[in-house]
């Protein structure tokens, strides 16, 4: 419905306050599709945002091949488009780092004297000041254009103005705006833009024009000029910005944009209305073309496809070699190209086409009688495959019987040594092979082994080519040329050949070429029987490059190594040249596909249909190629592919604020509106859906519950219809991510306080805050652990507190730690008046503070372990020291504080071994001071299902206070528990989502959660190791498979000498052992076996293993996970990977570097992203000493370091959470796969770091886990638990 309103709003449109537009209508470009009708009009540049990807630094493709542009930062590419342009566009979100586009369109600055055009379609309801479409600056006051919206008041008529706005060399500007009145572009629709000005370098009184969805919008001008001259854009042009060398800071426009397009020329009103148009009228040429425009290596026997035209009722098929032909032909003209006339199917073969040549190709769409109206197509091309391809040089071991020096080895002929990249070859000696002097007979030769066996095409010779070759004569004249599978039985190649002779010369080009003509070899032997010099009996070639046929099946689809296919797939491949039929090898077993014994078929047609496969499982295939030529079977190489694990029930994506459609989050997601429950779906406001705190994708679903009035549960419902099958494709889990907030107030039996709050700050002349208190009357002293809070901000607090009042501005007095600030002794004397405060950095939790009044004064002090305290001294603005003078009349409250120092954000504190001194009376009570704080009251979460019988049975999620859990929640539910109950998994007719106690209700509180890619399947789990790898992992490793680790070492290798295996239990990344460490007797708890000894010995030993791909997983999360026993508390690695120069990097370091390290014996965790930047914390001994000479399990999980949040590192030690302290840290990030090992108990890259930069760290390590996600608090506790 959307393109109707829109219509509607053109429509609209048509009597403006300067008078009636005539709207003329456009013949429709021959096209009917959007880019065919922008094409056809030349533009200057012209961005669809179709690439596939948006990563920073990613290409932006210009569709003229001009003027490819770079996204910059994380914008997103989202299937939303105008009208039926169908693809992506360009989205770009508030809370992400600034997010562009640049483009090089530097020579567009010197025509915009002539006229030019901008057009694009926007979709946003970002109309902030000055938040700019686009846009390009000179440096000073010199040759600009822009469009901003809600522009300065110089160019405002009414507020939400849009100006377009230019700028001449040596300063001087002419803008002008149109607002919202006229048509509002910030309503969140589609609306195309188009900008035109003519003749800017004398331009007359009214040069712009600006047209909104096809209409002129009349325009308020602000500044003027009458004469200028322009150059060249010296910075880039930004798309969703506008800057010289960097972007204006925060002016990115928030929104969706698309179609970009600039045109050095002046569009006419008729042509941006077919543009207009265009977007709405269905295409009636052929469009997406196979092959695909441009591909190379095409198969000869192609057969040509296209999507047929909207209205066409046959086709006209021209091809040729020629591309004007194929461009200029018509049925009147055919030019010997048009091949096919009138037929009605979208397919053309065209038989064998000749080998390495390019074709060129349009189809002409016709429609029906009685009018047969014909639409020239595009005039797409392609290249055919070589006949022969290349015989890459590392699959060839050259020999030979000598060679006169180590330099001029027979390797130099096929390593490409001296090989120019036009295929020149060099005339340095050592990029050639030179024999040694051959004695009498005797002879010499030179033989060729390939990998395996080929069907070769040719051999290409590039003789000995030094200096000197025209007077010695080196160089191979005649020969015999020789080929053999076995390397026994040898054919020879014709009898004898003449190899040409070299120059001499740098420009030597190849000159001599042997025709194998598709013979089966694995072996070629060239014998010399003369050279060109015919004296000295030495023989030498430069480089020899071998072709072959291809017969084997390649390009594989899926392709090797894809993830998260289908289960439904149909294999497919490109047949071996002269195959007749395939051979279909297909399982799940490595070992069978490999060996031959897991044929399931023979088929003649290059795809195979191998029915419903099972989620979540890796599957191996193989396609042997039967021919009837040399060779019978040609063996296919080795492919692997694994399916999806899950299907999705509801992502949350779909749902938009457009309530009249019936999109809206609450019209599927039934609340209590409905069915009469406390549940709350979505927010009362657009947009409905969660858009801040999601588990992937943009959406997720907030439900408020409210259990304090009947029923005391609260729900929400959808409904499938149809209903949905959960038993497909071997499903057997549900899998539902959601996350609760803590509680704002929990007191433990032992004393303990759990608290949460957000709040600004408490500082200035008022605060925000959580206070938990009790009334005061006289002196006290209250004295308090805080053991731990979250880091949502150096600033933020928690701590111990005297105060006046609840109020906001009260007087108080205060100590309090910090995350990055250490304690603060703060106060504020006056009410409403300003805060003082008095910090001693490097303090961090867990720490002891004390605060006392006696009287109206106030002191304070801390201690790392509640027996030393030291004072923190009160000093005046010029250092003097000061007794806190406060004076408070009356009943006063004493307490507890924390506030996030930041509003958006909760922190959690947790406080031990409060004891107030003093005239106190009651149980504590909280109060939130200056704002609210969000919170939620313990409740279980339920899920209930119903299946079309009417039959419902409900699950209780595990943790009977689940909405208390923070951080993503991933809440497996075996399916089995609902189909044991008798629910029929296979026609699902509804789902409830529930908070409370349905069974037995009862008055309760209320809170927030949040839900997020609900789906039903099965988690891959890799397949118990075959041999080598083959162990019997016991209670504890069987543990750790469950939960689907990236590799497993559990060092209970039969040998550890230098070079020997060390097993990765899940059977993929077998690591190496370096230098001999020893494997001794000596087990954490009952696990019992081997555990790995690092000794003290120089150089130590280590571990390498090849975790190349964890690298990228790095920024989706990963859990380090290892027992280790040792009392080095000299600086060592446990373990750590580090690539090439300042980039993508991990390590976890004992006693680190003094920047990370708030105590001697601090243990730093570190990651490096692509680029330098580095995310650094630490935690001490104080806590735990993990150097006692005792086990310990130490476990680090690192969660989204792409846009990592407040706290994303968590290190658990003995199944406890440590605090930590951040040193660096960043907002957003790439990685890449780790180029060199991955080294246990060291660190380095493709050698170990020196004992200076962090040796290994001597001691004992056991069961060394890494898992490409982030293990929960309860799995680690388990894990723990389970030794």
């Amino acid at each position: 419905m959307r393109w109707v309103q829109m219509k509607k709003n053109r429509e609209s449109l048509l009597w403006t306050p300067v008078g009636l537009i005539v709207v003329l209508m456009a013949t429709v470009a021959a096209a009917g599709s959007y880019d065919s009708a922008i094409l056809s009009d030349q533009p200057f540049a012209y961005y669809r945002f179709e690439d596939g990807t948006s990563k920073d630094g990613d290409m932006v493709a210009d569709e003229t091949g001009q003027y490819n542009a770079t996204y910059v930062g994380q914008p997103s590419l989202i299937d939303d488009s105008p009208g039926i342009i169908g693809g992506t566009s360009l989205e770009l979100l508030a809370g992400t780092p600034e997010s562009y586009v640049t483009a090089p369109l530097g020579p567009l600055g010197s025509v915009l004297g002539e006229g030019a055009t901008f057009e694009f379609w926007i979709k946003t309801t970002d109309a902030r000041v000055q938040k700019r479409i686009f846009g390009a600056f000179n440096t000073g006051s010199n040759t600009s254009v822009t469009i901003a919206s809600n522009s300065g008041p110089a160019y405002e008529p009414v507020l939400g103005s849009t100006q377009v706005f230019m700028r001449k060399q040596g300063g001087g500007d002419y803008a002008a705006a149109f607002d919202q009145s006229v048509v509002d572009v910030y309503d969140g629709n589609w609306h195309h833009v188009v900008w035109t000005f003519e003749n800017m370098a004398s331009p007359g009184p009214d040069p712009f024009r600006v047209y909104v969805d096809g209409v002129q919008v009349p325009l308020t001008y602000g500044a003027t000029w009458t004469s200028a001259g322009f150059a060249d854009f010296e910075h880039p042009f930004y798309i969703a910005n506008a800057g010289r060398t960097t972007p204006f800071g925060g002016a990115t426009i928030e929104g969706q944009l698309d179609e970009f397009a600039v045109y050095d020329y002046v569009l006419t009103e008729n042509q941006v209305l077919a543009h207009y148009d265009a977007a709405w009228t269905e295409p009636t040429l052929a469009s997406g073309p196979i092959p695909a425009v441009g591909e190379t290596d095409v198969a000869c026997d192609v057969v040509l496809q296209w999507t047929a035209g909207e209205s066409a009722a046959t086709h006209d098929v021209y091809l040729g070699t020629v591309p004007s032909d194929v461009s200029e032909a018509n049925r009147t003209n055919p030019l010997g190209v048009l091949v096919s006339e009138g037929q009605t199917a979208a397919t053309y073969d065209p038989g064998l086409l000749e080998f390495g040549q390019t074709y060129y190709w349009r189809v002409d769409e016709v429609s029906a009688p009685p009018d047969s109206t014909v639409y020239q197509g595009s005039v797409w091309s392609f290249r055919v495959e070589p006949e022969g391809l290349p015989l890459a040089g590392e699959r060839i071991t050259a020999t030979a019987s000598s060679w006169i020096s180590a330099d001029e080895q027979p390797k130099n002929t096929v390593d490409s040594s001296g090989l120019s990249g036009d295929g020149l070859h060099s005339v340095e000696p050592t990029d050639m092979w030179l024999s040694g002097v051959v004695a009498a007979g005797e002879s010499a030769w030179i033989q060729y082994e390939f990998d395996k066996v080929y069907a070769l095409h040719q051999m290409q010779v590039w003789n000995h080519n030094t200096a000197t070759e025209p007077l010695i004569g080196f160089g191979i004249k005649e020969a015999t040329v020789e080929y053999s599978v076995d390397g026994m039985e040898w054919t020879s190649v014709g009898e004898v050949h003449e190899f040409v002779r070299a120059p001499g010369k740098a420009s030597y080009a190849v000159n001599t070429t042997i025709d194998f003509g598709g013979a089966a070899a694995r072996y070629v032997r060239i014998t010399a029987l003369s050279n060109w010099g015919g004296v000295l009996q030495q023989y030498g070639l430069s480089e020899v490059l071998f072709s072959y046929i291809p017969m084997w099946a390649r390009q594989p689809e899926p392709v090797a190594g894809a993830t998260n296919v289908d289960p439904q797939v149909t294999l497919h491949w490109r047949s071996g040249r002269e195959a007749i039929s395939h051979e279909v090898h297909f399982g799940t077993s490595e070992q069978a596909v490999a060996d031959g014994t897991a044929l399931i078929d023979v088929v003649t047609e290059p795809s195979f249909d191998v029915g419903a496969l099972d989620l979540g499982q890796k599957y191996y295939w193989r396609i042997n190629e039967v021919d009837d030529a040399a060779i019978d079977v040609w063996e296919g190489d080795l492919w692997v592919f694994s399916t999806k694990e899950y299907f999705t029930v509801d992502d949350f994506e779909s749902y938009t604020d457009d309530i009249e459609a019936g999109e809206a989050i609450f019209q599927t997601w039934v609340d209590g509106w409905d069915n009469g429950t406390g549940a709350v779906v979505g927010y009362m406001e657009a947009p409905f859906a969660e858009r801040s705190i999601v588990h992937g994708g943009r959406q997720s679903l907030p439900l408020e519950y409210n259990n304090a009035e009947s029923p005391w549960y609260s729900e929400t419902v959808r409904t499938f219809d149809p209903p949905q099958d959960w038993t497909i494709h071997g499903a057997d889990t549900l899998v539902m991510r959601f996350q609760g907030r803590p509680a704002g107030f929990i007191e433990r039996s032992s004393g303990d306080i759990v608290m949460s709050a957000a709040g600004a700050d408490i500082f200035g002349t008022a605060d925000q805050f959580r206070f938990v208190y009790k009334p005061l009357t006289g002196n006290a002293t209250i004295t308090a652990q805080v053991w731990s809070m979250d880091n949502t901000h150096a600033w933020a607090k928690a701590g111990v507190m005297i105060r006046e009042s609840l109020n906001a501005d009260a007087k108080h007095a205060m100590l309090v730690v910090t995350p990055g600030n250490g304690v603060s002794f703060q106060r504020r004397t006056l009410a409403s008046d300003a805060s003082a405060f008095n910090a001693v950095a490097g303090i961090q939790t867990p720490q002891w503070l004390k605060l006392t009044r006696t009287g109206d004064v106030f002191t304070a002090q801390y201690s790392p372990d509640g027996s030393v305290w030291q004072d923190v001294t009160a000093t005046d603005e010029a250092g003097n020291r000061i007794d806190v003078s406060i004076p408070m009349s009356g009943a006063v409250y004493i307490g507890l504080a924390l506030t996030s120092h930041n509003v958006d954000t909760l922190t959690v504190g947790q406080f031990t071994d409060i004891s107030v001194a003093g005239n106190v009376s009651g149980g504590w009570e909280t109060a939130e001071i200056g704002t609210d704080h969000p919170d939620n009251v313990a409740e279980s979460v339920y899920v209930v299902v119903q299946d079309s019988t009417g039959r419902t049975t409900t699950v209780k999620h595990p943790d009977l206070e689940a909405t208390l859990l923070t951080g993503w929640q991933e809440w497996r539910i075996p399916l089995s528990d609902f189909d044991d109950a008798g629910i029929r998994l296979n026609s699902v007719e509804a789902m409830t989502i529930g908070v409370g106690d349905r069974e037995s209700p009862a008055p309760d509180g209320s809170g927030l959660i949040y839900v997020d890619d609900i789906q039903f399947g099965h988690r891959y789990v890799a397949p118990a190791p075959s041999e080598p790898n083959a162990v019997d992992v016991g209670p504890y490793g069987s543990m750790i498979l469950e939960d689907k680790p990236f590799a497993y070492y559990r060092f209970e290798d039969d040998s550890s000498n230098d070079g020997e295996t060390v097993a990765d239990v899940t059977g993929r990344y077998d690591g190496v052992y370096v230098g001999g460490p020893d494997l001794v007797n000596d087990a954490p708890g009952i696990l019992g076996g081997a555990s790995l000894h690092i000794m003290a010995v120089d150089p130590k030993p280590y571990v390498t293993v090849p975790l190349g791909p964890l690298g990228t997983a790095l920024g989706a999360g990963v859990t380090f996970e290892l027992w280790v026993k040792t009392s080095d508390t000299v600086r060592g690695r446990f373990f750590g990977a580090f690539n090439t120069g300042n980039n993508t990097s991990v390590s976890m370091c004992g006693n680190a570097d003094a920047a990370y390290t708030p105590t001697v014996g601090s243990t730093q965790i570190f990651m490096r992203r692509e680029g330098n930047g580095d995310y650094a914390a630490a935690f001490d001994d104080s806590v735990v000493n993990i150097y006692d000479g005792n086990w310990h399990h130490v476990v680090w999980t690192a969660e989204n370091m792409v846009s990592p949040g407040p706290d994303p590192f968590k290190v658990y030690v003995d199944g406890i959470q440590l605090p930590l302290t951040y040193d660096a840290t960043w907002t957003s990030a790439e990685f890449a796969d780790f180029e060199h090992p991955f080294y246990i108990a060291s660190a380095g890259r493709a050698a170990p770091l020196p004992p200076e930069h962090g040796g290994g760290m001597e001691g004992l390590y056991d069961e060394f886990t890494v898992y490409d996600h982030v293990l929960s608090e309860e799995r680690i506790l388990a894990h723990f638990n389970g030794q």
